[in-house]
Formats: C-alpha cells, sequence, structure tokens
C-alpha cells in the first residue's frame, strides 16, 4: 500500500512540474505574440505606412507562430491555435490588399484571441473546476 501512494504522489508531482513548464513557455509564446501584433497594428496605424515593412513583419509573425505552434499543439487546444492561425492568414490578405481598416479589426480580434487563451491556460482554481 506504501508503494502504491508514493508512485501517485511522484506522478503528481511530476504533472504538476510539467504543467509550470508548460506554463512559462505559453506565457512567453503569447506575451511575444501579443507584442508583435501590438507593434503590427502600430505600423499600419502610422500616417507613413511603409507596405515593405509591414509585410516584413507580418511575415516574421507568421513564422515564428508556425514554429512555436507547432510545439504548443502537443498540449494547447488546437481549435484556439487555429483560431489565431486564421486570425494571422486574413490579416496578411488584409494588408497585401492594402486594407488597413480591416487588418487593423482583424489584428484587435487576434489579440483578444491570444489574450483569452493566456488566461485559460493560467494555473487558477476557476480553471481546474
Amino acid at each position: 500500500m506504501k508503494k502504491e501512494y508514493i508512485m501517485i504522489s511522484l506522478i503528481l508531482i511530476l504533472i504538476v512540474i510539467g504543467h509550470f513548464f508548460t506554463q512559462n513557455y505559453s506565457e512567453k509564446v503569447f506575451d511575444e505574440l501579443d507584442k508583435d501584433l501590438i507593434e503590427l497594428r502600430g505600423k499600419i496605424i502610422n500616417e507613413n505606412k511603409n507596405s515593405e515593412e509591414i509585410t516584413s513583419a507580418i511575415s516574421n509573425i507568421n513564422n515564428n507562430w508556425q514554429k512555436e505552434s507547432n510545439i504548443l499543439a502537443y498540449y494547447t487546444e488546437h481549435d484556439e491555435l487555429e483560431k489565431i492561425g486564421n486570425k494571422l492568414a486574413v490579416i496578411n490578405a488584409a494588408t497585401e490588399a492594402e486594407e488597413y481598416g480591416e487588418a487593423i479589426m482583424q489584428i484587435d480580434e487576434c489579440i483578444f484571441i491570444v489574450d483569452h487563451l493566456k488566461d485559460k491556460e493560467v494555473f487558477r482554481l476557476v480553471n481546474i473546476f
């Protein structure tokens, strides 16, 4: 009986430690994406828009997201990750068509989804039950 309690305790400890590592990684990725989207929004709002700079920023965001989303997919809901990927694709299409008003609206929605996912991943009593 004592061996079972030790094994259960070890498993629970490993789960908690794993959760904290994944939570820290998720927080870092979502904060970086948030920062990049806010910077992109600033570039689009700027009166002296540089389309090459905007395209480069979107390309960097998409490349970073592709790398990070593959890792996040191991332990995060795929549905939420797809929403962010879809919004980034719409932002890319809107800026290529120079529909900057639509791009800003999509950036705001993407930031909302990222913040929602960040809150969802936090280890709180509300999220457990």
